[in-house]
């Protein structure tokens, strides 16, 4: 299945279809166990769609390739990171194979409740932000040698000011100027020149 449509969000166009029909699918097919729990569409983001499975799980599908390799990569890492940091940190309870109506892996995950901390009033998140950092903190430890790495994560801020410059120059005038001294202060930061370490990403 594949298709060419964007969300409207600015996202990337997803490179195949998702809907609960399939979700269905899939699990009737792969994870019996679980076929009769009702499923929901819960959100789309620019790599993965997630579907409500029951009240207690979601099932993470890519939408496109990356998502299929990020996804990949998370289940390689995130029970090492679990381990090393002793933080909670959700992993997948079942992984689903490629089907022929579906060319990748998938993820049943428990379902976390919450909300984007983007639609809590600022002076309620001022609240929690000691207790993020400090999960933050517990985060950023040394990673080895072989942990993977990104172009975009991680990396000297300096990798990306042309990017960061083009992203500023498209935003609304009375906000350029006050974008672009915020991020030249961030490019006259000394650069992380220690031992690499998990990050948040």
């Amino acid at each position: 299945m594949t298709s060419s449509v964007s969300t409207d969000k600015g996202m990337p166009p997803a490179e195949v279809e998702i809907d609960a029909e399939l979700v269905r699918h899939l699990l009737v097919s792969q994870a019996p166990n679980w076929a009769n729990q009702d499923i929901a569409y819960l959100a789309t983001g620019w790599d993965n769609e997630v579907y409500r499975l029951g009240a207690e799980l979601v099932v993470r599908l890519p939408r496109r390739e990356l998502g299929e390799a990020i996804g990949l990569k998370e289940r390689r890492w995130l029970p090492q990171l679990a381990a090393e940091t002793g933080l909670p940190i959700a992993m997948p309870v079942f992984v689903g194979r490629p089907a022929p109506q579906y060319p990748f892996t998938f993820s049943i995950c428990p379902y976390v409740p919450g909300r984007s901390a983007a639609t809590v009033d600022r002076r309620r998140r001022d609240g929690y932000a000691g207790e993020f950092a400090q999960y933050l903190y517990r985060l950023h430890q040394p990673a080895g040698a072989a942990a993977p790495s990104s172009e975009f994560r991680g990396v000297g801020l300096a990798a990306l000011d042309a990017k960061t410059c083009g992203q500023i120059a498209a935003l609304d005038s009375p906000l350029r100027g006050p974008a672009q001294d915020l991020w030249s202060q961030a490019l006259s930061a000394a650069p992380h020149d220690k031992a690499p370490l998990w990050l948040h990403g």
